[in-house]
């Protein structure tokens, strides 16, 4: 059926007594929240994630800066016992030291610690030696470190002094060396932690110890734990981890500027939600009611649409499409109304509307031209309504016409139950009419399907038909209905041709019957009768 357009106008009175109103009010404010408050949560969660990720990056960039400072300290300890030297402060070994601390980027001195004391490295001889205490952690590679030392030549910086526990050789690195990553932020807390004690080797800022506790055997973790958005890393190389501490406080800064973004976007697409709930709401209140006075009032009409036999080129039939114009000039779609009518048991009294009409307008030209036949649409609950099977046989025997000039088109979505559809399809054509499945391809098409319904006739959906000559991939779905088809002699009827290069595809494949607008629109009765009587009969 071809679309009209527009949709009914509810007036004030019309919405005050419909109970639905109030439903859709709530729908239609649901519609406009629903998407502002999925904006806040995606924006709470999205400055989580921002977050969590800033704070991975720089667990990470710290991870990679103490794994090159780990392998410089081994690298210059190694160097010093390669020598094999037997006074560890003589020039020579004082010589060795400074040759290694300028190889290595990362390290500010190499020396020799000796009872606790540093008694000589690259930055010199130190007499008996500076204290740098006992040390904190002892790692599995041998090395003994101490955190956070002053030494003399720089009292305000803070050093971490890592010692071989079999040689004594040290290495000593700037704790600002390895975490100046994140410049002057004091509030992030980073840090390097050992596996063994689970206690900071080194660290700047804040640091938990519940955090470790969350790593497990996990490569890495991020999470939130209330005052602080944590990332951790694991080394592959050696027996520590790094973390990164971000205030939680920051969250809000983040969620600010995303939701500054997002939810003027979610106030959008709310309104826009909303308001096509009320036009929808719009539409569909009352709509079954106005349908009813629609039918009281004559608003309901019949177009005949030509069906041609494509070998003869003749007008052989013709569909009833039925069309809806309101007493204002409104027209609503068939795609609106005749839907609506099914969900509202409304559809059986529009059938019947229809073959009162075809009974009235078309009566005299089916008498006249007993071989013309007209194409009436059953909806499912119609093929099971012994009202309307009975007002099909009133038709024929009150207006003397045979029984095969009307057809009966039902969609193929009728036909799903082919077994409980099959005794009404042949009480049906037991009464002389023709049966045929309308939109057929669009649904469950097989052969057996066919011969289980035992029909006259299929037409081609115009969705295929469109197909034709194209390299749509359903472009072949046409030959195989037909086949399938001419396999059990079944009438065909292609809807919608719109072109002479289609209407000659199906006249070669043996397709017998085509409507649609390269033949002629659907037309009012008085027009079809006269291009009937104008044109020659067979």
């Amino acid at each position: 059926m071809a679309p009209g357009c527009g949709a009914p106008r509810l007036t004030t009175s019309t919405l005050k007594l419909n109970p639905v109103l109030a439903v859709a009010y709530l729908v239609g404010v649901v519609a406009i929240a629903t998407p502002i408050t999925l904006a806040l949560n995606y924006t709470d969660r999205q400055s989580l994630r921002e977050l969590e990720s800033q704070a991975a990056i720089l667990a990470a960039q710290a991870l990679r800066r103490n794994q090159q400072i780990t392998d410089q300290v081994y690298q210059a300890v190694q160097d010093m016992e390669a020598a094999e030297l037997k006074d560890p402060c003589s020039p020579q070994a004082m010589e060795r030291m400074i040759r290694a601390s300028m190889r290595a980027s990362r390290l500010q001195a190499v020396g020799y610690v000796e009872n606790n004391r540093l008694l000589c490295s690259s930055l010199g001889f130190h007499g008996a030696g500076l204290d740098v205490g006992v040390a904190e952690y002892v790692s599995p590679g041998g090395l003994a470190v101490r955190s956070d030392r002053r030494l003399p030549y720089d009292d305000k910086s803070l050093f971490r002094i890592s010692t071989s526990a079999k040689s004594g050789y040290t290495a000593i690195v700037h704790t600002d060396n390895a975490f100046d990553i994140v410049g002057n932020d004091a509030e992030v807390g980073i840090g390097l932690v050992g596996l063994g004690n689970m206690q900071p080797i080194s660290q700047v800022g804040i640091w938990k110890p519940e955090w470790a506790r969350r790593l497990g055997q996990a490569q890495r973790l991020s999470f939130f734990d209330g005052d602080y958005v944590v990332a951790l890393e694991r080394s592959s190389q050696y027996a520590y981890f790094t973390y990164a501490a971000i205030p939680g406080q920051r969250l809000q800064g983040s969620w600010k500027s995303q939701a500054m973004l997002l939810v003027p976007l979610g106030v959008v697409a709310g309104l826009i939600l909303g308001f096509s709930v009320y036009l929808v709401t719009r539409q569909q209140l009352g709509l079954p009611a106005q349908l009813r006075s629609a039918l009281r009032r004559g608003e309901l009409y019949l177009l005949y649409q030509p069906i041609i036999n494509l070998a003869s080129g003749q007008w052989v039939g013709a569909e009833a499409l039925l069309r809806w114009r309101r007493s204002d000039g409104e027209h609503i779609s068939p795609a609106v109304f005749i839907p609506m009518a099914e969900r509202t048991q409304l559809i059986g009294r529009i059938t019947a509307h229809v073959l009162d009409r075809v009974a009235h307008e078309a009566g005299a030209l089916l008498r006249e031209r007993p071989d013309f036949f007209i194409s009436v649409n059953f909806a499912s609950t119609d093929l099971h309504d012994p009202a309307l099977l009975e007002q099909l046989e009133d038709v024929v025997r009150h207006q003397g016409i045979r029984p095969a000039c009307l057809h009966i088109e039902a969609t193929e979505r009728t036909f799903i139950d082919a077994s409980g559809t099959r005794e009404h399809i042949q009480r049906i054509r037991g009464l002389g009419h023709q049966v045929v499945i309308d939109d057929f391809g669009t649904g469950y098409s097989s052969l057996s399907y066919l011969t289980q319904l035992e029909v006259d006739g299929l037409k081609i959906d115009k969705s295929f038909v469109d197909t034709i000559g194209t390299d749509a991939v359903t472009s072949h779905v046409v030959s195989h209905i037909i086949a399938m088809a001419q396999s059990l002699k079944l009438l065909m009827v292609a809807e919608g041709v719109e072109t002479e290069a289609q209407a000659a595809y199906l006249r070669e494949r043996g397709v017998q019957l085509a409507q649609g607008w390269h033949f002629a629109r659907p037309m009012r009765i008085d027009a079809l009768q006269t291009q009937l009587a104008d044109a020659p009969r067979a």
